[in-house]
């Protein structure tokens, strides 16, 4: 009977893929399988179970590349079994990295260390490669908070700030949840920039006049949300609630419009505070 039943599994493959015991019971989803299975079998039970998602194609609302042509896939599923972080391993693999980040530090106005001249050769640190927009933004806010923290305890010392003070990020209501996930975990208000009326965006003066409110204003939203989660114990005078600003964030392509916030604005709009 044994022996049986170990021809019927060498046989396996000879039969039709849904005649197979396996597709006769749920996929397995709280345990290991005990025993082996067809590979073709366990290709098709997954996919299968993947029917219900939707197609990456007409998934034009989030952050998604909805098109890749055959040699950027080729490119893709050639190299899966390196450890990318193993750069000893694959030093070419590294360089790659390295040049891709060079090309995108220079298109945002990065300033090179004099002497880097060449991605393959260069001593300094100009950014760095992330699984996904999500983690590129934990970094980018964990800099933010660490030049806060710097600014924040020399104005300390200065009495120049209040013991009570804590990190705000000023951002539009459209901006992606891992930018509220930041300030859970880090210790920051997430300040959201109102929107009422079309186009449903952020504009360089809607930042201005959050940045020049003053935290003791008894008519902001925007100042009663700060003095709540400060818990100041001193009245602050004439602080502004830019005072406080740890990083500014703005949403290219909303999901909700598709419209974008005034990010030359915002930017000139936080430039400008600052000099004041």
């Amino acid at each position: 009977m044994a022996r049986h039943r170990e021809q019927n599994k060498t046989y396996l493959t000879l039969t039709p893929l849904y005649g197979r015991e396996e597709f006769a019971i749920a996929a397995p989803k709280t345990e290991i399988p005990n025993g082996p299975m067809a590979p073709d079998s366990a290709y098709q039970i997954v996919m299968d179970e993947l029917l219900l998602d939707g197609r990456p194609r007409l998934n034009l609302a989030t952050f998604v590349n909805t098109y890749e042509d055959e040699w950027g896939r080729r490119l893709a599923i050639e190299n899966l079994g390196k450890n990318f972080i193993d750069h000893e391993e694959y030093p070419a693999s590294n360089l790659a990295e390295k040049r891709c980040i060079w090309m995108l530090a220079k298109e945002y106005g990065t300033t090179f260390d004099e002497g880097d001249t060449d991605p393959d050769t260069a001593r300094g640190l100009y950014g760095s490669a992330t699984i996904g927009s999500s983690e590129a933004v934990m970094l980018g806010l964990i800099a933010h908070k660490y030049k806060w923290n710097q600014i924040n305890r020399a104005n300390l010392m200065q009495e120049k700030a209040d013991p009570q003070d804590r990190p705000v990020v000023l951002m539009s209501a459209h901006a992606h949840s891992c930018w509220d996930k930041f300030c859970r975990y880090y210790g920051a208000l997430a300040l959201y920039v109102e929107m009422d009326c079309p186009p449903y965006t952020v504009s360089g003066n809607d930042i201005r006049q959050i940045l020049e409110t003053r935290i003791e204003d008894p008519a902001s939203c925007y100042a009663k949300q700060v003095k709540q989660y400060m818990n100041y114990l001193n009245p602050q005078g004439d602080r502004t609630i830019g005072e406080l600003i740890m990083a500014v964030g703005a949403v290219v392509g909303t999901t909700f419009t598709g419209n974008s916030d005034d990010v030359v604005g915002i930017d000139r709009a936080v430039e400008d505070y600052c000099k004041t």
